[in-house]
C-alpha cells in the first residue's frame, strides 16, 4: 500500500513539470529543439506554413527545425521506441516509412499495441467503449 501511494505521489508531481509548448519554443528561437521534440514524439514534420504560424521564421529557422526533426525521428524510428509507442496506444502513421528497418519498426509497434489491448482488456473488461 505504501508503494502504491508513493508511486501515485510521484506521478502527480510529474504533472507539475512545465513543458514548453511549440509556440514557446518557436518564439524563443529554439527551432532545432522544436524539430527534435516533434521527431522524438513521432509527429509528422511541420510544413513551412505551420512553422511560420508559430513564430517569426527567420532564414536559418527552417534548416534548424529540419535538422532537429531528422535527429528526433531517427530516435523515434527504433524498434524499442516503436514498441513503447504502441504500448501507450499511440497510432503509427508511417513516420518511419523508407527507413532500412521499417518492417521491424512496424512489427514492434504492433507488438506494443497488442500488449496495450491486452492490458486494456484486463483492466476494463470486454467493452472498452465509453
Amino acid at each position: 500500500m505504501k508503494t502504491i501511494i508513493t508511486a501515485l505521489l510521484a506521478l502527480s508531481l510529474v504533472g507539475c513539470v512545465s513543458i514548453p509548448s511549440a509556440r514557446d519554443l518557436a518564439q524563443s528561437g529554439q527551432w532545432q529543439e522544436l524539430g527534435l521534440e516533434d521527431g522524438q514524439l513521432g509527429y509528422t514534420e511541420r510544413s513551412e506554413a505551420e512553422l511560420s504560424g508559430l513564430g517569426s521564421l527567420e532564414s536559418q529557422a527552417l534548416t534548424q527545425y529540419r535538422t532537429g526533426y531528422e535527429e528526433g525521428i531517427k530516435a523515434f524510428c527504433r524498434p524499442d521506441e516503436a514498441f513503447f509507442s504502441g504500448l501507450s496506444g499511440r497510432p503509427y502513421m508511417n513516420q518511419c516509412e523508407g527507413r532500412p528497418n521499417a518492417e521491424e519498426i512496424v512489427q514492434s509497434w504492433e507488438d506494443g499495441l497488442n500488449e496495450y489491448h491486452k492490458q486494456e482488456q484486463f483492466f476494463f473488461g470486454g467493452d472498452t467503449a465509453m
